[in-house]
């Protein structure tokens, strides 16, 4: 695997591959390594680009035109217009930026390539060349086009007409307001050519779209991929992530011995923490129940590691009240120890999380979040629903909201609470499936099949 020290003696190509099968982060350090080799990392760009789409696990398209607009130079259009050919219907966002800066060198292959398409599918390309105007560029052949564009759609032909700012056009927008004087797509495009707004370009800064660190993106990786992350990976944060992210998964005899092996072995206590806490969402046997508690009651364990044996135990439901009581003041460890007693289910703790529902540390407030809704603090449902207007915190209230709110454990009388929460909380199709999931959480916990996805091989009726 790919070290962020190595990034500027690999290869380009080799970069976006390892980026889009999600070996190596998508941060500011691996984009630095590709633009500081300046134009001459075009060609690699370019030959990646134009591969056949589905052969990598992630989309770098929206990557590519970000440096393809970065380095401006005409040879990366041919990338560009076949991004826009193979789906010319939806294109990037960002290609509504990146094309226009190239100036008139776009004319050419934005009109081979509107000549290429049937008229409904030519409406972005169309939408591409008006924005051509906004540097300056005057070309009879686009000005047809866009008068063709008004006889096909005639709002659209006016949009775009406006955008291009070629005042040729204003006799064929005035034609059309004669049948259609109230238009205010008509008269927005007539005000426009004939007094045309002041746009300012904003300095395009790149690396803002871009978090200076990116772990791997491990939901794409297959699984030796993420033991080998987890076996020689340099940085302990990637190492750690490996280790969680099998923490839903199925996974072979050989990673359950990876994880044990790190777990008893690896640098860093981290890293050490996920392993057990992975561990034991698997396996249940009483070693590893002893090992955990060894080493939650081990004072010189580090403390990282002894919060990940506490949250290891809850999994297993082992007791951990008086240790989570005895670590709970350390605040590096905090949310984990929250984390542990909400999973836990322990009434007891009930009161460590109203006290964190308006903790400044955004973390621990959702772990507290998700405690109130698992241990069904009732008292604080008014809470919970205050939250759902806090973008950051609507998700986790939602989610908390739905285990808690009364109601009995029934099919039934969960669909009618959801009928009643989306009213609420007018959610989102995502929503729905969030809140969707919390409800056959409430089920699962009352020993009932879930109900709001289809069921499995394996599941059964109630």
């Amino acid at each position: 695997m790919l070290d962020a020290s190595q990034y500027s003696a690999t290869p380009v190509y080799t970069l976006l591959d390892e980026a889009s099968q999600g070996r190596i982060g998508i941060d500011q350090r691996w984009l630095r390594a590709i633009l500081d080799r300046g134009p001459a990392a075009l060609e690699d760009i370019i030959r990646f680009g134009l591969q056949p789409p589905g052969e990598q696990r992630l989309d770098l398209t929206d990557d590519l035109v970000a440096m393809a607009r970065y380095f401006a130079d005409p040879r990366a259009l041919g990338y560009l217009t076949e991004v826009v050919r193979r789906d010319p219907t939806e294109i990037p966002d960002d290609l509504n930026f990146a094309l226009p800066a190239f100036g008139a060198a776009a004319v050419e292959p934005l009109l081979k390539l509107a000549d290429e398409l049937e008229e409904d599918q030519a409406g972005e390309v169309a939408f591409l060349l008006a924005g051509l105007g906004q540097k300056g560029v005057r070309d009879p052949r686009i000005l047809a086009l866009l008068l063709d564009r008004l006889e096909y759609d005639l709002r659209d032909g006016a949009l775009c007409l406006g955008l291009y700012g070629d005042p040729a056009a204003i006799p064929a927008i005035e034609k059309f307001l004669v049948e259609l004087p109230n238009d205010n797509q008509l008269q927005f495009a007539l005000n426009e050519l004939r007094e045309p707004s002041k746009v300012e370009d904003e300095p395009f800064d790149i690396w803002a779209s871009y978090p200076e660190v990116s772990a791997p993106d491990f939901s794409v990786m297959d699984e030796e991929a993420r033991v080998e992350i987890l076996r020689t990976g340099s940085d302990a944060a990637d190492r750690a992530e490996a280790a969680h992210s099998f923490f839903t998964d199925d996974m072979s005899d050989d990673t359950v011995r990876a994880l044990l092996a790190a777990a008893r072995g690896d640098s860093d206590p981290v890293v050490r923490a996920r392993c057990w806490e992975t561990i034991a969402s698997h396996e249940d046997s009483p070693i590893i129940r002893k090992e955990l508690q060894q080493r939650l009651d081990d004072a010189s364990v580090a403390i990282e590691e002894r919060a990940g044996c506490l949250v290891g135990l809850a999994l297993l439901d082992s007791p951990i009240h008086d240790q989570a009581v005895l670590l709970y003041p350390q605040a590096a460890i905090r949310p984990k120890v929250l984390e542990a007693m909400w999973r836990s289910l322990d009434k007891r703790f009930g009161k460590y999380f109203v006290a964190h529902l308006d903790d400044p540390h955004l973390e621990t407030q959702r772990i507290a979040i998700r405690g109130v809704g698992y241990l069904q603090l009732r008292g604080e449902l008014a809470r919970l629903k205050a939250m759902w207007s806090e973008e950051e915190l609507r998700e986790d209230a939602l989610y908390a909201f739905a285990l808690a709110a009364p109601s009995d454990p029934t099919p039934s009388a969960l669909r009618t609470l959801l009928k009643r929460i989306t009213a609420d909380a007018r959610l989102s199709e995502d929503e729905t499936e969030l809140v969707m999931l919390a409800l056959d959480e409430r089920l699962r916990m009352a020993g009932k099949s879930p109900v709001f996805r289809p069921l499995g091989p394996d599941d059964e009726e109630d």
